[in-house]
């Protein structure tokens, strides 16, 4: 049986990622507006830093409807990725809640490609299958994960991801890491990007579903 029975069905489904993408950033942007006003306005108040996460609110909302499925995924694993500083970026399916498969990913000779497939065990977003609150690692080699497949095979040091639902259903992960650690861990910054990276993931694929099931009824 699909997913989703019909059309009126997923409309109600993108609306509702829409909503929750749209909460998380308007989150973000209000705790931008609060650091603002908690600063003086004395020029050079803001560093480099911030104007940084002021230019990555945009490339994230760049990120539009225009763009195809692929583009788009591609698009937001690069910029999350570049704003933490970790080399490859990652969305995975899961299927039977005991394996995934890499839909997308970002960064050069990534350990997983494209289209592959491997035991949910075998990475860190296994911890990931609930909830809504981002997993971060930040030294892999001094924790309990030290012992973990994905450290012991891939030297993964440092690891972030959140979980990418469509409506209520869970969807996979979206992470990003890298083989060295993470001196000053993640922030709450990071953290709130990659939520709201999650949250347009989430739109795009209900925006795909929704396309294809059209497409089926006209054919």
């Amino acid at each position: 049986m699909s997913l989703f029975s019909n059309i009126s069905d997923l409309s109600t489904l993108i609306f509702l990622n829409f909503f929750v993408f749209v909460s998380i950033a308007a989150g973000y942007f209000l705790w931008k507006k609060m650091e603002r006003n908690s600063a003086t306005s004395i020029p050079g108040t803001f560093s480099d830093k911030n104007l940084a996460w002021e230019n990555l609110s945009r490339s994230l909302f760049s990120v539009n409807s225009t763009m195809v499925t692929e583009e788009a995924l591609m698009q937001l694993l690069k910029v999350v990725s570049n704003e933490t500083n970790l080399e490859y970026g990652m969305l995975t399916k899961s299927f039977d809640n005991k394996n995934y498969e890499v839909i997308s990913t970002f960064g050069s000779s990534p350990p997983w490609a494209a289209g592959e497939k491997f035991p949910s065990q075998s990475f860190y977003c296994s911890r990931l299958m609930c909830g809504s609150e981002p997993l971060c690692i930040d030294y892999a080699g001094v924790s309990e994960w030290r012992n973990h497949e994905a450290y012991k095979s891939k030297k993964i040091e440092s690891y972030m991801g959140v979980p990418v639902y469509v409506g209520n259903d869970f969807y996979g992960v979206l992470s990003v890491f890298g083989p060295k650690t993470k001196a000053n861990g993640f922030s709450s910054k990071e953290q709130t990007l990659i939520q709201a990276a999650a949250g347009w993931v989430g739109v795009i694929l209900a925006k795909e579903l929704a396309v294809g099931l059209e497409k089926s009824k006209v054919a």
